[in-house]
């Protein structure tokens, strides 16, 4: 069991959600992984990918919310 096993289990999907958006305002554009681990957000982008099985799912995910939100808008 590692250091990092305990946080991991305290972030929820949004929680990891979040943290992808505020790496997207951060950069000006879509985080990808390596652009993300060194915004230096929590969780990290390990436990984004585990939360959501892959990073690319977490991406999809946090894009088709934010589509609703415009929408909505």
């Amino acid at each position: 069991m590692g250091v990092d096993a305990g946080p991991r289990n305290c972030y929820t999907k949004q929680d990891c959600i979040e943290a992808l958006q505020e790496g997207e305002e951060e950069l000006g554009e879509e985080p990808t992984q390596h652009s993300y681990q060194r915004l230096d957000i929590l969780p990290s982008a390990a436990t984004i990918q585990s939360r959501f099985s892959s990073w690319k799912a977490a991406k999809a995910e946090t894009d088709v919310i934010a589509r609703s939100v415009r929408n909505w808008i």
